[in-house]
């Protein structure tokens, strides 16, 4: 009895997870689109003011190269089986990369902003504001991802947390 109970249970979880799965599909690809377009608009805004092309090229790249693996944690933390988040809890090695990434791109909007600050012509202060609050954006998004996937119920997930 006690063992149907628990299929029972663990099944209608899975359709749960399943159905949450649909529902949040296409935020990976949302991020890989939106840090791409960060990206090459602040590669643009480096071409138009030399004197901090340097550091908005840097921003720039370590935004782009960043995205792929922000990108396949949240796959993976998307994709994960119901059965296996239902037992053993959801992925927290990825959710510990998703909030790495989270932390990086803080970095990178706080350069932006001094960069900002020191800006001569106002045109590239306007773009480069624009371009923080993109940044700013896709990290709540990626805050708000982590948490919805924190909070899943699982019948381990406590034990899984302490042996870490």
């Amino acid at each position: 009895m006690l063992v149907a109970t628990v299929l029972a249970l663990s099944f209608v979880v899975s359709l749960s997870v399943s159905a949450q799965s649909e529902m949040s599909m296409g935020k990976s690809s949302m991020h890989r689109s939106v840090v791409s377009h960060v990206a090459n608009e602040l590669d643009r805004i480096a071409d138009r003011d030399s004197g901090m092309g340097k550091e908005l090229r840097g921003v720039a790249k370590e935004q782009n190269d960043s995205k792929e693996t922000t990108a396949e944690a949240m796959d993976k933390v998307e994709n994960r089986s119901g059965l296996k988040t239902f037992f053993l809890g959801t992925d927290y090695k990825n959710l510990g990369a998703l909030r790495s990434a989270m932390v990086t791109t803080d970095n990178h909007i706080n350069r932006l902003m001094k960069a900002k600050e020191r800006a001569v012509n106002p045109a590239t202060a306007t773009d480069l504001d624009e371009q923080i609050v993109l940044l700013q954006a896709e990290k709540t998004s990626i805050e708000t991802f982590v948490k919805e996937n924190e909070d899943k119920f699982s019948l381990f997930g406590w034990f899984m947390k302490m042996t870490r």
